[in-house]
């Protein structure tokens, strides 16, 4: 009987509902039930950070063909975009992730859907 060893484990206090990972691998993000998104370094498996990303249950992560971006989404009702090389710079490290874009200020995305899945809409508001 063949067992089989983790590469790694990451152990946080609440369960999560969303999982994604950037297509080079350096990273894996997570959301939570309380909207909670968490950061790991896959290369370490350690967290590099979290924050409270949503009022709601964080429902769906996607990163970007680009690995710049990370889009959530939530039982809240709204997508936010974040930009990776902020979200994953080590805050306790001289080490960060290089950054080339010059926005100041993301929009999220309020979904607004009607009657018939068709019909849903993305809403551009700035928070």
């Amino acid at each position: 009987m063949t067992i089989f060893k983790p590469l790694m484990q990451c152990h946080i206090l609440e369960p999560l509902s969303g999982l994604g990972c950037d297509q080079s691998g350096c990273f894996l993000f997570g959301g939570s039930k309380s909207g909670r998104i968490f950061v790991w370094g896959i290369n370490t498996g350690r967290l590099i950070r979290s924050w409270q990303a949503h009022y709601k249950s964080v429902t769906r992560l996607r990163v970007t063909s680009c690995d710049s971006f990370l889009i959530s989404c939530s039982e809240d009702g709204i997508v936010k975009i974040w930009d990776i090389c902020v979200i994953a710079s080590d805050p306790f490290s001289d080490h960060s992730v290089h950054s080339t874009s010059t926005s100041t200020s993301i929009p999220s995305y309020r979904l607004i859907n009607t009657a018939k899945p068709s019909n849903t809409f993305l809403n551009l508001s700035y928070l």
